[in-house]
């Protein structure tokens, strides 16, 4: 049976929070996911400050699932819709897989992974066009290289320089910073690269970033770090990069050595208190179960995730 990422999709609908993501918000979620092939990760990015049941939507793809002969165009099953393929953006990420999965190119040894993200306004065009991010080997062997290369690919002929920031974050932060990942909004108003940067050293993470040349204000991050660090194991630092490191900087706050729901809680209750998550999100948040396997919710399945399911500790 042809599978598509909405059957993925429905196994999890059930269970998202409607005060997180409403039934009317996951309706072009669904209609785009029919387009797309299963992808083993996936997820919704919703914004906690306000009480909106929104979220942008974003696929996983990966050399081994198939996804990315997917993209490429190179499955038997699957391949890009052909409205899609009317679309430059879309154009590119094609040729950015079949140049990742050949295996003479640079690109095949050097690029880990690759996340497409479909914001919000984005959700119901008949073209949604996505955020493209790549994920460089660990350690990277050629960072700038790979970069460059990409950039060719997914921008277009012309447009591999790498922006001056770039090369400052990667001279002046201190760590020296893991580059997890590099993403390019097409769906925004911007040239610039995003970076999401792991094991930049937190304390005195303001000051790092004006040496980097930053303009923003490092006190106020480095309080805000501060104020973080007792509920959180790590940060990744999302920050624009173009002539300038632009201002506006995101903080993925990691919780992984212990995902308990009171810890949890802890965290949202700290977030609700300096007025950064509404209540009602996280009450919603908290109510998440965190697995579902075909024990808790009979199905149906698709086969392969019920195989899976059955190497996982306690589900049987």
């Amino acid at each position: 049976m042809r599978l598509s990422m909405e059957d993925y999709l429905r196994l999890a609908v059930p269970f998202v929070p409607p005060a997180l993501v409403s039934a009317e918000a996951l309706r072009p979620i669904l209609d785009i996911a029919r387009q797309l092939p299963p992808c083993a990760s996936s997820g919704f990015e919703c914004r906690l400050g306000d009480d909106a049941p929104v979220a942008d939507f974003l696929v996983n793809l990966l050399p081994d699932d198939g996804t990315r002969a997917a993209f490429a165009g190179r499955h038997p099953d699957y391949h890009p819709p052909d409205a899609f393929l009317q679309s430059p953006v879309w154009q590119r990420v094609r040729d950015f897989c079949r140049a990742w999965a050949h295996p003479e190119t640079p690109l095949n040894r050097r690029v880990r992974d690759m996340w497409l993200e479909f914001d919000l306004q984005e959700l119901a065009s008949e073209v949604p066009i996505p955020g493209v991010f790549f994920g460089p080997e660990q350690p990277p062997v050629d960072l700038p290289g790979t970069v460059r290369a990409s950039l060719e690919l997914l921008r277009g002929p012309g447009h591999a320089q790498l922006p001056p920031a770039l090369t400052r974050c990667l001279e002046l932060l201190p760590g020296p910073p893991r580059v997890e990942q590099v993403g390019m909004m097409f769906s925004r108003q911007t040239d610039a690269l995003r970076l999401c940067l792991r094991g930049v050293p937190l304390a005195q993470l303001g000051s790092s970033l004006r040496r980097a040349g930053w303009s923003g204000q490092p006190a106020e991050l480095d309080a805000l770090v501060e104020d973080a660090r007792p509920f959180i194991d790590e940060v990744t630092l999302d920050v624009d990069v173009g002539d300038d490191l632009h201002p506006k900087l995101g903080l993925e706050c990691i919780l992984d050595r212990d995902p308990s729901p009171a810890r949890w809680k802890r965290w949202l209750d700290h977030l609700v208190a300096n007025g950064l998550c509404t209540p009602l999100k996280r009450d919603a948040l908290l109510t998440w179960p965190g697995m579902s396997s075909p024990l808790n919710h009979p199905g149906p399945w698709p086969e392969n995730l019920v195989r899976a399911s059955e190497r996982m500790p306690g589900v049987h």
